[in-house]
């Protein structure tokens, strides 16, 4: 049996045990985790059972529980991804090439520019096609980990309706997106965790 069959059925197992926990999600448990919120050191696990609880319990919608979920997930993917070796070297070659053209340290090139090198030009595409594969094979990891089968294939099967419930229940947690011509107050506006992801650093 391949390792990717044994890794997928693990996951099964391991997502039915979670499923099971929440049915006995105690006072106990849900005061700890309550705790490690309030300090900061919930762990992804906690809010992920903290969404699942709240869905079960009719508390959260779907496009609630969608949100907090996937930003769980998508968290842990971004790290996943920052770590991935493969993503580091083809970084230090894009580094590389930029160094041998008199790039400084806070300049890129634009990747559709006709003066752009060739090879600068394929490492990039290398490296973002890596990046990709990396980033969404580690979120559906995750989400079929925890026994999110069905999130995790409607991002994959229909994405449309992925978004739609994501802002749905990002929309419900911190309001609208402040538009960027208009001065914001201080108070309002999305917190930093819903902002667009910035570009990836390598």
């Amino acid at each position: 049996m391949e390792a990717d069959t044994l890794l997928r059925i693990a996951n099964r197992v391991q997502a039915v045990a979670r499923r099971a926990e929440n049915l006995v999600f105690g006072w106990e448990t849900r005061k700890r985790i309550s705790q490690r919120l309030k300090d900061g050191t919930a762990t992804p696990a906690d809010l992920v059972r903290v969404a699942q609880y709240a869905r079960e319990k009719g508390y959260f919608d779907a496009g609630n529980v969608l949100f907090w979920i996937s930003h769980t997930a998508s968290d842990e993917a971004w790290e996943t991804t920052c770590a991935d070796p493969t993503l580091k070297e083809i970084g230090e070659q894009i580094k590389a090439v930029e160094v041998r053209e008199g790039l400084g340290e806070d300049e890129e090139f634009i990747p559709d520019h006709p003066d752009v090198p060739q090879d600068w030009k394929a490492l990039n595409e290398e490296y973002e096609r890596r990046w990709n594969d990396v980033y969404d094979r580690s979120f559906h990891d995750f989400l079929r980990r925890y026994g999110e089968d069905d999130i995790a294939d409607l991002y994959l099967n229909n994405r449309p309706e992925w978004d739609r419930l994501y802002e749905e229940g990002r929309f419900a947690c911190f309001g609208p997106i402040p538009d960027p011509d208009e001065p914001a107050a201080e108070t309002e506006g999305d917190t930093p965790s819903s902002q667009v992801i910035p570009k990836h650093e390598r």
